[in-house]
Protein backbone atom coordinates (compact mmCIF):
# COMPACT_ATOMS: atom_id res chain seq x y z
CA UNK A 1 0.00 0.00 0.00
CA UNK A 2 1.35 3.41 -0.94
CA UNK A 3 0.91 6.45 1.24
CA UNK A 4 0.78 9.99 -0.04
CA UNK A 5 1.36 13.07 2.08
CA UNK A 6 -0.36 16.30 1.17
CA UNK A 7 1.71 19.40 1.84
CA UNK A 8 -0.08 22.52 2.92
CA UNK A 9 1.59 25.92 3.04
CA UNK A 10 1.05 27.85 6.25
CA UNK A 11 2.31 31.34 7.04
CA UNK A 12 2.96 32.58 10.55
CA UNK A 13 2.94 36.18 11.76
CA UNK A 14 5.03 36.77 14.87
CA UNK A 15 5.22 39.66 17.29
CA UNK A 16 7.03 40.05 20.59
CA UNK A 17 8.46 36.53 20.23
CA UNK A 18 5.12 34.76 19.96
CA UNK A 19 2.82 33.61 17.18
CA UNK A 20 0.17 36.24 16.52
CA UNK A 21 -1.60 34.57 13.61
CA UNK A 22 -1.14 31.52 11.45
CA UNK A 23 -2.99 30.06 8.51
CA UNK A 24 -3.14 29.79 4.77
CA UNK A 25 -1.37 32.71 3.07
CA UNK A 26 -4.49 33.72 1.09
CA UNK A 27 -6.47 34.07 4.32
CA UNK A 28 -3.82 35.92 6.28
CA UNK A 29 -3.13 38.45 3.52
CA UNK A 30 -6.70 39.01 2.35
CA UNK A 31 -8.55 38.78 5.67
CA UNK A 32 -6.25 38.99 8.71
CA UNK A 33 -7.99 38.34 12.02
CA UNK A 34 -5.58 40.13 14.36
CA UNK A 35 -5.00 43.87 14.66
CA UNK A 36 -1.24 43.29 14.80
CA UNK A 37 -1.33 41.50 11.43
CA UNK A 38 -3.51 44.19 9.83
CA UNK A 39 -1.19 46.95 11.07
CA UNK A 40 1.86 45.09 9.80
CA UNK A 41 0.34 44.51 6.35
CA UNK A 42 -0.80 48.14 6.10
CA UNK A 43 2.84 49.24 6.47
CA UNK A 44 3.94 47.11 3.53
Amino acid sequence: MQRFAAKKWVDVVMGDGRIIEEGEPETIYSNPQQDHTREFLDRY
